[in-house]
């Protein structure tokens, strides 16, 4: 479970992320729409789409700027170009 400050972080990045936070994202979500953790507590809403795992809405959660923030680890493998670029700093 993220603190309050990672989570109210992850929805202003959410808000207006730059093409680099979208891609991550992207690539982040795909991996949860095959997650069988997922849950869908709300179906007409996307924020009812939430990690099983830890309670987070899965729209928003793709967007941290944690590296493999997923509590089943399923991000590192396409966290880690954008965390361990040589020429980056972060995705931020």
């Amino acid at each position: 479970m993220a603190d309050l400050f990672t989570i109210i972080k992850t929805w202003a990045i959410a808000k207006n992320p730059t093409k680099r936070q979208i891609s991550l994202a992207n690539l982040r979500a795909n991996i949860c729409e095959t997650c069988p953790s997922k849950k869908k507590i709300i179906k007409e809403l996307k924020l009812g789409i939430v990690c099983g795992e830890c309670g987070c809405p899965v729209v928003k959660k793709v967007f941290t700027d944690m590296f493999n923030a997923c509590p089943l680890g399923k991000w590192k493998d396409v966290d880690y170009p954008f965390f361990h670029n040589k020429n980056d700093k972060s995705i931020i």
